[in-house]
């Protein structure tokens, strides 16, 4: 009888792709979900956003005035403190410089 080992087994990858993993990080090909419980309903009529406290002009936001902000788009690697990464992955929205100008911090 032959020993099998034991455990999760891991994809053999490419170099060119080992190389971008941090040690102890495992390639990935799906996007966890990452939250708890129901996803409430959007509402663009109730949603707002704000920036307050040490900054020189606090700021709210309705959604539409949100959605007229200068958007960027980026692709980049995630490498997860559970140890897995998925490469290449595509965002976009607004920047958190962009509204931190807006709202001007103090010192």
């Amino acid at each position: 009888m032959v020993a099998r080992p034991r455990g999760i087994r891991r994809p053999v990858v490419p170099p060119e792709i080992a190389e971008r993993l941090p040690p102890g990080q495992f390639l990935t090909q799906r996007w966890p979900v990452l939250h708890y419980g129901d996803v409430p309903p959007f509402d663009p009529d109730l949603w707002d956003f704000r920036v307050y406290g040490m900054v020189k002009r606090s700021l709210r936001l309705s959604w539409d005035a949100f959605s007229q902000l200068p958007t960027v788009e980026i692709t980049g690697d995630m490498h997860c403190v559970t140890r897995w990464s998925k490469l290449d992955n595509h965002w976009g929205g607004v920047r958190v410089r962009d509204l931190i100008e807006l709202a001007g911090l103090t010192d």
